[in-house]
C-alpha cells in the first residue's frame, strides 16, 4: 500500500499504526489527507467505534482496505461514513483508481454491492420506501444522484452538468433529505438498490 500511495504522490508520507485507537488519535491533528484502515487492527470492536472515528476525523476521508468481500461488511462500513471499501483482491490499478477518486472528493461503492437488502427479487419495505423517495426527486436531482453513483465529487458533478458547485451542494442536500440518509454513500447505496 505504501508503494501504491507513492504513485499517487511522490511526496507522500505514510504513517503506519498497529492499533485502531492509535489510528483514531493520529487522525485528529488535522494533518492527515487520507486514512486507510484494515479493521482487523486490535482495538476495533463495533460499528459505533468506526462511526465515532469517521466523525472525529472529518473531513479527512476514510477508506477500508480488507480481505473480507462480505457484502454485509461493505454495506456496514460505507453506511458508517467511509468513502470507499477496497477488497484486497482488487489489483493495483483498481486500487489506485479508487484512491484517486476518493482524494478528488468522490465516493466508491463496489458495483456488486447494489441489490443488498433485496430478498430473492421481492421488494422489501425499505426497497419500496427508497423507490418512492427516488421517485419524488426532480429530473435535475436524479441527474446529480446518478453522477454521485458514478463516484463523482461535487466539483466534478458541477462540471459535468454545467452548474455551479453551490447548486450541486443544494441538490445533494435535498437528495439526502428525500432519501432520509446521513451521507452521500448511503444515498448511492439506496439508489443502486432501486436500479437492480
Amino acid at each position: 500500500m505504501s508503494h501504491l500511495l507513492s504513485e499517487l504522490d511522490s511526496n507522500v508520507e505514510v504513517v503506519g499504526v498497529e492499533r485502531f485507537d492509535t489510528a483514531r488519535e493520529a487522525s485528529t491533528d488535522g494533518s492527515t489527507d487520507l486514512i486507510i484502515l484494515d479493521l482487523n487492527l486490535p482495538g476495533y470492536n463495533t460499528k459505533k467505534d468506526l462511526e465515532a472515528f469517521v466523525t472525529g476525523a472529518a473531513p479527512t476521508p476514510i477508506v477500508i482496505f480488507s480481505t473480507s468481500e462480505s457484502l454485509a461488511d461493505m454495506r456496514r462500513y460505507l453506511e458508517a461514513g467511509c468513502r470507499a471499501y477496497i477488497p484486497k483482491a482488487m489489483n493495483d490499478e483498481q486500487i489506485l483508481g479508487v484512491l484517486r477518486l476518493v482524494m478528488a472528493g468522490g465516493t466508491y461503492v463496489p458495483p456488486y454491492l447494489s441489490g443488498v437488502g433485496d430478498s430473492g427479487g421481492r421488494r422489501t419495505g425499505s426497497r419500496v420506501a427508497a423507490d418512492t423517495a427516488i421517485g419524488s426527486l426532480t429530473p435535475r436531482q436524479l441527474e446529480v444522484l446518478d453522477a454521485m453513483a458514478e463516484g463523482l465529487s461535487n466539483q466534478a458533478i458541477a462540471e459535468k452538468l454545467e452548474m455551479s458547485s453551490n447548486t450541486v451542494k443544494t441538490h445533494v442536500a435535498a437528495i439526502l433529505k428525500a432519501l432520509d440518509v446521513e451521507n452521500r454513500t448511503q444515498a448511492v447505496i439506496a439508489y443502486n438498490e432501486t436500479r437492480n
